[in-house]
This record gives structure tokens, C-alpha cells and sequence, in this order.
């Protein structure tokens, strides 16, 4: 388990060697297939601030507030209550002017892979918001690990109980003031109704880049979040049925057993 301060690259070393490719190298060295101007694109638009002289002063800003150890701990405490697996973990400055970040997720966002997650948010985000996403985000590895699937590999019905499991955990552990927005869009006829309309019939789907639409939404006339909103209407339901479960038990009942939708 590595935990990895992206500020550390940026405000000490980049403005005098001005090569980020090595200094990114940790983290572009997971996944070969990117080139490295692939690689920035895709932080960028995942909600990293810019690499420029003009932003040099928010990477500082951000650093000047983050809690490191205690989000290492933090970590380490979660790999032991999951039973999950090591990873590596890249941290990051949000952009505060990611006009859909700031709306939809709260100024934070991350991004989940079977051995490493990289974690964006604002820089006067409060600590247990920073905490809530390290939750979230790592149960996706923890699910993903324990149910023995991948990007490739993983159905549509798998990827909203997944978000609604982590969700379900935050509210769990850190209480309900720190669940994300979009867990009290829609009320429960409107999520019935996309349901049963669209949901039920694709819940085969298969391949994680496939689900982008059904998951986030703004596309076909598919409310935003929706996906994530009926993953965690399942799991929610799905618990409140059942009696003496803990996290490791939850993290391998199989997707199909969260199928609590009522007509």
C-alpha cells in the first residue's frame, strides 16, 4: 500500500525540470497502453487542476491542507475491515471550475481500478468528505476483488449494486450527512419507473465502459445519476431485509440477490 501526494510532484520538482511525464511516472506506469498526453487528458478531465505557471499557486493551496496521515491510516483501516487488496493510491487537486464535478459529485471524484485509485477533490473540502470518498472508492476495489471480476468482465446489475454498496457503507460508517448527492434525486416512483422501463432489460450488459450511459445518465433522455441512484435503492432495500450481515459478508452476496424491485 503506497500512497502518493501529486502536489509533492508538481510544486517541488516540476517547475524546474519541467519534464511531468517522469515525474508521473508511478502513475503512468500502470497502464501502458496510455500515452503520456492520454494520460493528462484523461486527470484533466477527471477533475485535475492543470499543470501551468497560473495554477502553481491552487497546487500549493491544496497541499498546504492535506491531512496525509490520517488518510493513510484511514486506508489501512479499510484494507482490514474489507479483507481487500493492497493498491497504490494517487491524490489530486480538483479544479473548482469542473462545471459538472462541482454539480453532480461535490467537488470530488474518483476513479477505481483493481490496484490503484487516483482521488480528486477541491482544496476546502472537509476531511471527512475526503474520508467518505476514500471509502467509496476503495469498497469498489474491495467488491471488485472479493467478487472476483473486472472492467471487462462486469455486468451492469454488478456495477449499480457496486455503487450502491459503497454508498450504503459511507452512510454506514460515517454517518448520512456524508452521502453523496446523488443518493436523494429522485424520489422512488421515478426510479421505479426508469427501472422498469430501461434498467431490468440490460442488466446482462456486460464491459464497464458499456454502462458509462446507464451509470451517469445526461444521454437518450437518461436522468443524470440514475444508475448510481437505483444501485443504491437495491442495496438500501436489500439490507433493511436482512438480519446480521457485516461488511465482508455484503462484500460477497452476488449481484442477482439485490434484485428487490417491486412492480
Amino acid at each position: 500500500m503506497k500512497v502518493y501526494d501529486s502536489s509533492v510532484w508538481v510544486i517541488k520538482h516540476h517547475y524546474f525540470e519541467r519534464s511531468v511525464s517522469k515525474l508521473f511516472e508511478p502513475l503512468f506506469n500502470k497502464d501502458l497502453t496510455k500515452t503520456d498526453a492520454q494520460w493528462l487528458s484523461f486527470l484533466v478531465d477527471q477533475g485535475m487542476i492543470p499543470i501551468s505557471k497560473h495554477t502553481k499557486k491552487d497546487w500549493m493551496s491544496w497541499r498546504r491542507r492535506l491531512k496525509l496521515e490520517e488518510l493513510t491510516d484511514f486506508l489501512l483501516k479499510l484494507k482490514r475491515v474489507f479483507c481487500g487488496p493492497d493498491i497504490d493510491l494517487f491524490l489530486f487537486p480538483l479544479n473548482s471550475e469542473h462545471q459538472k464535478i462541482m454539480e453532480d459529485l461535490g467537488g470530488k471524484n474518483g476513479c477505481s481500478f483493481s490496484a490503484y485509485m487516483l482521488l480528486f477533490w477541491i482544496e476546502n473540502l472537509p476531511l471527512m468528505e475526503q474520508k467518505a470518498l476514500l471509502l467509496h472508492e476503495y469498497h469498489h476495489i474491495a467488491r471488485l476483488y472479493h467478487q472476483k471480476v473486472n472492467e471487462r468482465t462486469i455486468s451492469l446489475l454488478e456495477s449499480m449494486v457496486m455503487e450502491g454498496l459503497a454508498e450504503w457503507e459511507v452512510g454506514n460508517r460515517l454517518g448520512k450527512d456524508y452521502l453523496a448527492p446523488w443518493t436523494t434525486v429522485y424520489s422512488e416512483d421515478e426510479i421505479k419507473d426508469w427501472w422498469f422501463r430501461l434498467y431490468q432489460h440490460r442488466i446482462h450488459l456486460t464491459g464497464r465502459v458499456s454502462h458509462y450511459p446507464f451509470l451517469y445518465g445526461n444521454i437518450d433522455g437518461i436522468p443524470p445519476m440514475m444508475g448510481y441512484q437505483i444501485g443504491y435503492h437495491l442495496v438500501n432495500k436489500y439490507l433493511k431485509q436482512s438480519l446480521n450481515v457485516d461488511s465482508e459478508m455484503i462484500l460477497n452476496i452476488p449481484a442477482h440477490h439485490f434484485l428487490t424491485m417491486d412492480s
